[in-house]
C-alpha cells in the first residue's frame, strides 16, 4: 500500500488549501500584521507602536487593549478595550473581562464590577466564564467588601472543586472570614490549606497567616500526629520525598498506639527508598520488623527491606528476604512480586536455572497474577539466550495473543524459529510483524537485519500547513491567532476541544490551528492516544502531526553544527517532551530536550557560555544544550547510538555498568537486557522515531553506528 502513496499524496496536496503565513487570515492592514508579529515575540512596546499606525477599527482597538494589558498600562487598556467591546463584538467577552481587570488594577472597583455585570448571561459559552466569576470575587475583596467577597468565593469553590484558582480562592475566603470577625473560621480554612496542599506556595502563605493570627492571640488547634502523617503522605505521593521525610521525622510518637508507629515507620522507609537513601531505608524497615508489627505491615516492610538490600548490593540477603516472604505469606498480594524480584536477582547473578525455577513457581502458584506476561517473557528470553530454543519458542508463543506483548513476541519468536531452522515459522512471524507494526522498533530492527530496503515513496511536505486545510468556522480563534494573541487563542481552542470531544474531523481542524501558532505539543496531544494506521490519503496529515518538524530552524542549525542527524534530534525531542517547550519532569529536567539544570550548566561551561536556569524553556537554548549533551554521549561511546541514547536517559554511569555485564551483545539483545524498563522502552522509541522521521522527510541516513556492542574505549 505504501508503494502507491506518491500519486495519492500528490492528489491530497492538490485537494488541500495552502494556508500558512499571510494566507491563514487576512488582517486589515500591514501595520497590524507587523504588530501581531512583534507581540508573538513578546516585543510589546514595538507591537503597540506598530498598531498605533493602523487605521481605526475594531481589531486595532482590541489589539491595543490586549497589548497594553500585557505592559500594565491600565488606563490605556481600559480605554481601548472599552471601545473594542462595541467595535469588535465577536470578541466582546475578552474585551469586557480584560477591561474589568484593568479597572480593578486602577482601583476603579464600581466600574470594574459594572463591566462584569451580566457576563454570565451574555456569554455563557465563553472560555472566560470561570475566570470572570473569580475576578468578580477578587474585585469585591480588593474593594474591601469582604462580606460579599466571602459569599462570592464560597460560591466559586462549591462550583469548581479543583484547580489553582480554587486554591487562591480558598486562601482569600479565609482572609474574608478573618476580616468579617470570624477568626475561628479563618484559622480552620488556613489550617486545612496547610494540611491538604503541602506542596503549594499557598500552603506556605497559609502557614505565615496562621503564625500571624497566633501572635495576635488566635491560636489554631495543634495538628495531630495523624494529620502530620497524612500531610507527609501527600508530599510523598507528589514525589516531594525530602519534605515528606522531614514531616514524618517531626512527628512525636510519644503516647501513640503501636499501629500508628508502624504505619509511620513504613511510610518513612518508603519515602527514604524513593529518595534513593537506601541505607537509611534498610535501617527503617529492619527496625520496623524488629517491632513485630501486624502481618500486613510486616509483609510490606519485608518486601521493601528486600528492595533496599538489593539496592545496597546485598543481593543474597535480598533474595533470601524475598523468598521468605513468598514462602511464609503465599496469600499476600506481594508474594508474586517477591517471586519475580527473587528471579531477577538470580538473573543478574547469571544463575539462569535458579531464575527459571522462581519464574515457573510464580506461574504455577499465581495463574491469575498480572505479572504472568512478564514471567512468560523472562522465561522465553533467558531460554533464548541460553540456547534452549524449544522452551523459548513455547513461551514467546504464549505472548502472541496479548496486544501488549504481541509486537515484541513476534520479533523474538521469529528470531527463535530462524535459529532453530524453522524458516516457515520465522517467515510467517516476520511477515505478521511488518504487516501489523510496520513503523515500530522491531520492524525497524528486522528490516535493518534482513537488509530490506524501505519504500521511499512515504514522504511528507516539510510544511504541514500545506497538507492540512484551514477548518471552516473557528472565527474567534482565527482572529486571535492572526493578531498574535496566542494565550487567548489557546483558551478558545481548549474550550472548543472540550465541546467537540474526540471527533476526528474536529481534531484535525484544531490541530491545524494549533500548528499555525507553532504549538506542536497541543496538536500532537490531540492524536496521542490514537494508533497510527498505515499511511493513506485519509491519515497522512495525522502522521505529520504525530511526527512534526517542530522548531525546524533550531534543529537544523544544531544538527549542522554537531553532525548529529536531524531525525535523531527530533526523535529525542518527541520521546522526552512531546514537543512541549515548558515541560518540567518530576526529577527537574526542563524543556524540549529535558535537560537537567546541572547538566545544562556543565555543557554550557564546556562551550564557554553561561546558562541561566530560568531560560532553559527557551527552545533555541534548550535544543542547543540538549544536542551538545547528546554529542558528548556519542563521542564517549564512539558514535554508538544505542549507548548514547541510553546514557542520555539513564546517565553514563548506568550504561557503563551495563556494558560490563552484557556489552558484547548485539544491539537488540543489549537493549532487551537494559534493566531499567523506562530506559529500555525509551531507546526503542527513539530509534524507531528516528527511522520514521528519516523516511517521512527524506533525511539522510545517520552517520553513527547502531551495533549496540561495546565501544572500543569500553572494551
Amino acid at each position: 500500500m505504501i508503494s502507491r502513496l506518491s500519486m495519492l499524496l500528490i492528489f491530497l496536496i492538490f485537494l488541500s488549501v495552502p494556508a500558512s503565513g499571510v494566507d491563514f487570515y487576512k488582517l486589515p492592514d500591514d501595520a497590524l500584521a507587523s504588530a501581531a508579529a512583534k507581540i508573538v515575540k513578546k516585543e510589546y512596546a514595538g507591537a503597540i507602536e506598530a498598531a498605533l499606525k493602523s487605521p481605526p477599527g475594531g481589531m486595532r482597538d482590541f489589539f491595543l487593549g490586549m497589548a497594553t494589558i500585557r505592559t500594565g498600562e491600565w488606563e490605556a487598556a481600559a480605554e481601548h478595550l472599552g471601545k473594542a467591546g462595541a467595535t469588535l463584538p465577536l470578541l466582546a467577552d475578552y474585551a469586557r473581562y480584560n477591561r474589568s481587570l484593568a479597572l480593578c488594577r486602577l482601583s476603579r472597583y464600581p466600574e470594574a464590577l459594572a463591566t462584569l455585570q451580566g457576563f454570565a448571561k451574555d456569554y455563557p459559552e465563553s472560555p472566560l466564564f470561570r475566570s470572570a466569576e473569580k475576578l468578580q470575587a477578587d474585585i469585591l475583596y480588593d474593594s474591601g467588601n469582604y462580606r460579599d467577597a466571602r459569599e462570592a468565593y464560597q460560591s466559586f469553590i462549591e462550583k469548581y472543586p479543583s484547580g489553582t484558582d480554587v486554591l487562591t480562592a480558598l486562601k482569600r475566603l479565609a482572609l474574608c472570614h478573618e476580616r468579617t470577625g470570624d477568626a475561628a473560621g479563618a484559622v480552620a480554612l488556613l489550617r486545612n490549606i496547610w494540611l491538604k496542599y503541602p506542596a503549594s506556595q499557598i500552603s506556605a502563605s497559609a502557614e505565615e497567616d496562621l503564625r500571624r493570627l497566633a501572635d495576635s492571640g488566635i491560636k489554631a488547634l495543634p495538628y495531630s500526629a495523624e494529620e502530620y502523617l497524612r500531610r507527609g503522605a501527600i508530599l510523598s505521593d507528589l514525589r516531594k520525598y525530602d519534605k515528606a521525610i522531614k514531616t514524618f521525622n517531626a512527628i512525636s510518637v510519644e503516647k501513640q498506639p503501636d499501629e500508628f508507629i508502624w504505619r509511620l515507620q513504613l511510610r518513612t522507609g518508603q519515602a527514604l527508598f524513593k529518595a534513593r537513601r537506601f541505607r537509611e531505608s534498610e535501617q527503617a524497615f529492619a527496625g520496623l520488623l524488629a517491632k513485630n508489627p501486624r502481618l500486613a505491615i510486616a509483609e510490606e516492610a519485608r518486601y521493601w527491606l528486600a528492595k533496599s538490600l538489593d539496592k545496597n548490593g546485598k543481593d543474597e540477603e535480598a533474595f533470601s528476604t524475598y523468598a521468605k516472604l513468598a514462602e511464609s505469606s503465599p496469600e499476600s498480594n506481594l508474594a508474586d512480586d517477591s517471586l519475580l524480584a527473587a528471579a531477577f536477582i538470580k538473573k543478574f547473578q547469571h544463575k539462569n536455572d535458579d531464575e527459571l525455577t522462581y519464574l515457573k513457581m510464580l506461574i504455577r502458584s499465581y495463574p491469575k497474577s498480572n505479572l504472568l506476561q512478564t514471567a512468560f517473557w523472562e522465561i522465553a528470553w533467558t531460554s533464548y539466550q541460553g540456547g534452549d530454543l524449544k522452551t523459548a519458542a513455547a513461551y514467546f508463543k504464549k505472548q502472541l495473543d496479548n496486544n501488549e506483548t504481541r509486537e515484541r513476541a513476534l520479533f523474538w519468536y521469529g528470531r527463535t524459529m530462524a535459529a532453530a531452522g524453522e524458516e516457515k515459522g520465522a517467515s510467517n512471524a516476520f511477515a505478521d510483524l511488518l504487516a501489523e507494526y510496520p513503523f515500530g522498533f522491531y520492524a525497524f530492527s528486522y528490516r535493518k537485519e534482513a537488509k530490506i530496503k524501505n519504500d521511499e515513496s512515504l514522504f511528507l511536505s516539510a510544511d504541514l500547513c500545506n497538507i492540512l486545510s484551514v477548518p471552516a468556522g473557528f472565527e474567534r480563534a482565527k482572529i486571535l491567532i492572526a493578531l498574535g494573541l496566542y494565550d487567548e487563542a489557546g483558551k478558545e481552542l481548549a474550550a472548543e476541544r472540550r465541546r467537540s470531544g474526540n471527533k476526528p474531523g474536529a481534531r484535525a481542524g484544531l490541530a491545524r490551528l494549533y500548528l499555525e501558532m507553532g504549538d506542536y505539543h497541543a496538536a500532537y496531544s490531540l492524536f496521542r492516544e490514537s494508533r497510527l494506521a498505515n499511511p493513506d490519503t485519509k491519515n497522512m496529515a495525522q502522521w505529520g502531526i504525530a511526527y512534526p518538524l517542530a522548531f525546524r530552524e533550531e534543529v537544523a542549525a544544531n544538527a549542522a553544527n554537531s553532525g548529529i542527524p536531524e531525525c535523531l534530534i527530533y526523535a529525542i525531542m518527541r520521546a522526552e517532551s512531546s514537543y512541549f517547550a515548558n515541560a518540567i519532569s518530576p526529577a527537574g529536567a526542563v524543556g524540549l530536550m529535558q535537560v537537567m539544570p546541572a547538566t545544562a550548566a556543565a555543557v554550557a561551561r564546556g562551550g564557554g557560555e553561561k546558562c541561566v536556569p530560568d531560560q532553559l524553556t527557551l527552545p533555541g537554548l534548550n535544543i542547543r544544550l540538549g544536542v551538545k549533551h547528546l554529542h558528548d554521549m556519542l563521542t564517549l561511546y564512539d558514535g554508538n547510538i544505542v549507548m548514547a541514547v541510553a546514557a542520555y536517559n539513564a546517565g553514563s554511569g548506568n550504561v557503563n555498568r551495563w556494558l560490563k555485564n552484557f556489552g558484547m551483545m548485539p544491539g537488540e539483545q543489549f537493549i532487551e537486557n537494559i534493566p531499567f524498563p523506562e530506559t529500555r522502552e525509551y531507546v526503542k522509541k527513539v530509534l524507531a522515531g528516528a527511522d520514521i522521521y528519516r523516511r517521512l522527510y527524506r533525511f539522510k541516513s545517520h552517520c553513527f553506528n547502531e551495533t549496540g556492542r561495546a565501544p572500543s574505549n569500553q572494551r
